[in-house]
């Protein structure tokens, strides 16, 4: 078993799914097991990030449809799961794991090469027309000769000097070239994340003066408490299963935030130290912290950042956003 590729670790474990989907639901323990068979040699370190997956409720409702790892759209999906936890590249190194899981046909990424600086190319150039004016052959007498020489070791030398300078340049430029935003931590498609405990939910106080650059009027004590009250009452209807209410709560712009079929795997949903950023307009934004407590008992923790329309009543929640997770699934 030690000797197959990423690939073929992913195509092992969907062949075994399939051969025992008649069984019963899938066995995660049996499957977890396998992994570690499987990922022999320099591929150890993929054994905690699938145990990771194979163990989610992600991957068990992947694997429950009919036929079990059917919808290809699952793949994205199972790439975020991954992405919350897990760095980048271990990240990469799994996506023909999980082409081999999903029946997806393995995918090569093109290496690219890292273009050689532009001082470099000129400078190879400059040498090489310094070295072919001094070597060239002269037309004419011994004079003439000396003369051709002594300008071509002239107009390599220029030439050469010119190339360092070009260099130089260059290299300040790389130095001071700002670097590209880290993107590690995308949010996961489809993981919407909502729902307060009145005893566990702590607002932070609110200062009435703070403002963005964009408000146009200070966030008042009533507008920070309507903004606050309806998070909390959206939180409550979502943990308590209460999908008809919690739908008065939200924009339609935020709909796909706050699916029924996400938030009935978990047994409770809280939020904490909810804060109030900036205000634009009749538009309050917020940050504050997500968690979500499974069946199971195990829990994870998450940052998520709110709008909250305060023109209507009650006031309603226009959008939603994942920021980061604080606490893996334990």
């Amino acid at each position: 078993m030690n000797g197959m590729n990423t690939y073929q670790i992913g195509a092992e474990l969907r062949a075994h799914i399939l051969r025992h989907q008649r069984q019963g639901p899938v066995d995660a323990k049996r499957l977890q097991a396998l992994v570690a068979d499987f990922c022999g040699g320099d591929q150890h370190e993929l054994i905690a990030p699938l145990r990771h997956l194979l163990s989610s409720s992600t991957f068990a409702n992947a694997a429950g449809t009919d036929p079990p790892l059917g919808d290809q759209q699952n793949l994205q999906i199972l790439s975020h799961e991954l992405a919350q936890v897990f760095s980048p590249l271990l990240c990469d190194r799994l996506q023909p794991v999980l082409q081999g899981l999903m029946g997806v046909a393995e995918t090569h990424p093109i290496s690219t090469r890292s273009a050689a600086p532009p001082s470099a190319v000129l400078a190879s150039t400059t040498s090489e027309l310094a070295t072919r004016a001094v070597t060239s052959p002269s037309v004419g007498g011994g004079g003439k000769t000396s003369t051709n020489a002594v300008l071509a070791f002239l107009s390599g030398v220029l030439l050469m000097t010119l190339a360092g300078v070009v260099l130089l340049v260059w290299q300040r430029q790389s130095t001071l070239a700002p670097a590209a935003p880290d993107t590690s931590t995308s949010a996961p498609a489809g993981a919407p994340e909502i729902n307060s405990d009145p005893i566990n939910s702590r607002a932070l106080p609110v200062q009435p003066e703070p403002r963005s650059e964009s408000s146009d009027q200070p966030i008042t004590v009533s507008v920070a408490d309507r903004t606050l009250r309806s998070i909390q009452d959206l939180y409550n209807s979502l943990s308590a299963k209460d999908f008809e209410k919690s739908r008065l709560l939200y924009g339609s712009g935020a709909a796909d935030q706050f699916t029924p079929g996400f938030f009935n795997q978990f047994e409770r949903v809280t939020t904490q130290d909810l804060r109030i950023t900036s205000q634009t307009g009749s538009t309050v934004n917020l940050e504050g912290a997500v968690t979500f407590v499974w069946p199971d008992g195990s829990l994870q923790s998450e940052t998520r950042s709110f709008s909250v329309d305060t023109s209507t009543e009650p006031a309603l929640i226009t959008a939603s956003e994942f920021g980061r997770v604080i606490t893996p699934r334990r």
